[in-house]
């Protein structure tokens, strides 16, 4: 015992010298018969060795069939499903290899992945390819969404600090910050910390570079304005470039009284938000904020459609929002836009 507690302490302290922390497994609930085996496992071993025996009976007296051949063969499938039953992720060790590489394979494989958008409201209840029915969120208001299964959700974005370019002791203090502010927020019964990589969005930038180059009346400050706003452009449209954003879901279940469960969460929201600023102080202090109908929506198109999601300025918004009777692709959009400002340029007012 004492041996495994000085291997614990001195793997926490090189994890804390390189300025991180282990993170504990769910808690395991499963009910262990000997050793790692566990009653689930000889649930799921059970069916494929009833198979075993039924398949050696038949060899044994309906063919006569005697020897090491039809053993090995009657005992292929309890083998099979106990070797992939008992061979765990090398990281996530309550996790067998048939669950995450063979069923959850099969489920992402069998899975639908086209959605549709329809107007109007839709019937939640009922299996639906829209893509609102798929995602289980039935509706985006107030700064948050709410779910299918009754909950009202809320999204925080958060600022990030760069670890490498710390010392040791700056270390061990954001890091032990970090474990007070998650004891600060257990009063939270669901949460989620999720990092999710985005497309960078330069469209903002790339308005001013447009504003400039035509406002000003020098022909070669105008070429090297458009050359260096096709520069952007690309950059902004290249998969490579991305940015990492961190985000903090809080969600609460709709009780009897919606609106009473709307300011709960938002009671709760503004605390864990308060909690975060001052989880740091001086020029490691961290920003968080709620993130609007707007920014839940593209948030979500990015997750959907990662590829088509690259910035496109409003584009998306006035596309999701329904904002025109017509729908346009990110090309013919660009080339329509194209023709009006030559027309502003070229044409006799």
């Amino acid at each position: 015992m004492s041996q495994q507690n000085d291997e614990y302490l001195d793997r926490k302290g090189k994890l804390e010298s390189e300025g991180k922390f282990e993170l504990p497994l769910n808690i395991d609930t499963n009910k262990y018969f000997l050793g790692s085996l566990a009653y689930k496992d000889l649930l799921i071993i059970a069916p494929a060795a009833i198979i075993s025996l039924l398949l050696f009976l038949l060899f044994r007296f309906a063919f006569s069939w005697y020897g090491t051949p039809p053993i090995i063969v009657s005992l292929s499938p309890a083998l099979l499903i106990g070797m992939l039953q008992m061979i765990k992720h090398p990281i996530r060790r309550n996790v067998s290899l048939l669950k995450f590489k063979i069923i959850a394979r099969w489920k992402y494989n069998n899975s639908t992945k086209t959605f549709f958008k329809k107007r109007g409201v839709i019937d939640m209840s009922k299996s639906s390819e829209d893509t609102r029915s798929q995602l289980q969120i039935s509706d985006i208001f107030s700064g948050g969404y709410e779910t299918v299964d009754g909950h009202f959700v809320k999204v925080l974005e958060v600022s990030s600090v760069n670890l490498s370019l710390m010392n040791p002791s700056e270390k061990r203090s954001i890091i032990s910050s970090y474990k007070s502010f998650i004891n600060e927020i257990s009063f939270l019964k669901s949460y989620q910390i999720q990092q999710i990589a985005q497309p960078i969005n330069l469209t903002q930038y790339l308005t001013h570079v447009k504003e400039s180059s035509l406002s000003n009346e020098n022909q070669n400050k105008q070429h090297f304005s458009n050359s260096y706003f096709k520069y952007i452009d690309g950059i902004q449209t290249n998969r490579g470039m991305v940015s990492r954003k961190r985000y903090l879901i809080i969600s609460e279940k709709i009780g009897s009284d919606r609106d009473k469960s709307l300011r709960e969460l938002e009671r709760k929201v503004n605390i864990t938000r308060s909690s975060i600023e001052n989880m740091l102080s001086g020029y490691f202090s961290l920003n968080a904020r709620i993130l609007n109908n707007e920014e839940l929506l593209n948030l979500f198109y990015t997750c959907l459609n990662y590829d088509n999601a690259q910035a496109i300025g409003n584009f998306v918004m006035k596309r999701a929002e329904n904002a025109s009777s017509v729908s346009l692709g990110e090309k013919t959009a660009r080339e329509i836009v194209g023709i009006y400002d030559r027309s502003l340029k070229e044409e006799i007012q």
